[in-house]
């Protein structure tokens, strides 16, 4: 009977350092889980600075390129209706016809 309580103790004992070995491997497999996840969420931060400061940049260069042709355009607009040739005669006829045709 005592041969039979030490297998059992024995078994027992055993059955406490599986559970031990399962219980430590879990706590590491969390540690590096966690520090993992960390490691990963720094990383997705910086790439999502990085590309939403290249995303800024480009719209702010792009916004400057437009303004800058618009002004050019606006500008040569305005230089061509102030040299425009004007013909007054005509202008006052063409009034004068509609003005006054009844």
């Amino acid at each position: 009977m005592s041969e039979e309580q030490n297998v059992i103790g024995h078994l027992l004992d055993v059955e406490k350092d599986a559970e031990m070995l399962v219980f430590e491997a879990q706590s590491e497999a969390s540690k590096r889980i966690t520090a993992a996840r960390v490691e990963a969420d720094a990383e997705y931060k910086k790439k999502y600075a990085d590309l939403a400061q290249k995303l800024e940049s480009d719209y702010q260069g792009k916004i400057s390129e437009l303004t800058s042709e618009h002004d050019k355009i606006l500008e040569k607009y305005k230089s061509d209706v102030q040299n425009a040739e004007k013909d007054v005669n005509s202008f006052n006829s063409f009034l004068e016809s509609i003005l006054f045709s009844a």
